[in-house]
């Protein structure tokens, strides 16, 4: 099976292989499982839509957000200069889809 992720932040980093995982809330679809095909796509659903990479899937997991706010590297493997950028970004992109973004 193809599963699609979208991303509209660190597309020099996804090309370049820095940033070689992402996070994302729990929704009604389930999670990729491993060995699943990844497509990788620049704005899905708009006309600037671009597909970037397709990939393997190579570890799933789910975590709280209470267990990754003070997790440096898995900030840094996202993409994110630090946690004070990671903390900030998502934040601010949960308060937007209206999640409350605290520690359990």
């Amino acid at each position: 099976m193809v599963y699609v992720i979208g991303f509209t932040v660190l597309k020099d980093k996804i090309l370049s292989g820095k940033k070689r995982q992402t996070i994302r809330l729990v929704r009604k679809r389930r999670p990729p499982r491993v060995g699943e095909t990844l497509r990788l796509y620049w704005r899905l659903r708009t006309k600037e839509c671009e597909l970037l990479k397709e990939t393997v899937c190579s570890e799933s997991f789910v975590k709280r957000w209470g267990d990754t706010r003070d997790d440096l590297e898995l900030a840094r493997l996202d993409g994110f200069n630090g946690l004070d950028d990671f903390r900030e970004w998502f934040t601010d992109h949960l308060n937007h889809l209206n999640v409350t973004c605290k520690p359990y």
